[in-house]
């Protein structure tokens, strides 16, 4: 079910697009994307919504590299009420939202953290599913 919204999705961004008739940002501009380790235990991703725009919250997604880090639950924002038209009642984010990941990093290395995102443009524009990559190193000790 999710590929069939997720493809459905992506073909109406692509046929919207000429009919729109308006300028819509590149994903990269739209939903710009941030991360940083803020201690050896949390990273804190940060994304800037563009104004117009929005992110489902449960196309929020997140994995960890090496295995040997370990990945604990987001801690999601409330966000806000939507029917949306594509995917029914959906909690969105607009505007600048945070969220906290905790982490394990057994050596307290480097993690690679893949984080997955989708969202939409007010004017009913849908943008496929965006990954982003982040290559974190550890914090640095205080000496």
């Amino acid at each position: 079910m999710r590929e069939r919204n997720l493809a459905a999705a992506a073909v109406l961004f692509a046929l919207a697009l000429p009919v729109a008739g308006q300028d819509l940002l590149d994903a990269s501009q739209a939903f710009r994307t941030s991360a940083r380790r803020i201690g050896a235990d949390v990273i804190e991703v940060r994304y800037d919504t563009a104004p117009g725009y929005y992110l489902y919250r449960d196309r929020l997604e997140f994995k960890l590299q090496p295995e040997s880090a370990r990945l604990g639950a987001p801690k999601l924002p409330p966000g806000k009420v939507k029917e949306d038209e594509f995917f029914g009642r959906s909690v969105i984010y607009r505007n600048r939202t945070i969220v906290q990941l905790p982490i394990t990093a057994m050596d307290n290395s480097t993690v690679t953290l893949t984080a997955d995102l989708q969202g939409c443009a007010d004017i009913g524009v849908c943008y496929p599913p965006v990954r982003r990559t982040f290559v974190l190193a550890a914090p640095s000790k205080a000496r």
